[in-house]
C-alpha cells in the first residue's frame, strides 16, 4: 500500500474545484482510490 499527497496553489479568487483537475493530471493515480479534502 502506498500514499501520495499533492498540493497546488489556487488564484486568490478561485476555489479548489478549479485546481483539482490539474492536480489529478499531474499524479500517476490510475487504478487508485482517491479522496480529496479542502482546508480553509
Amino acid at each position: 500500500m502506498g500514499l501520495v499527497l499533492g498540493q497546488v496553489q489556487t488564484e486568490e479568487k478561485s476555489s479548489e474545484i478549479t485546481a483539482i483537475p490539474a492536480l489529478l493530471k499531474a499524479l500517476d493515480i490510475s487504478g487508485c482510490i482517491v479522496t480529496i479534502a479542502a482546508a480553509d
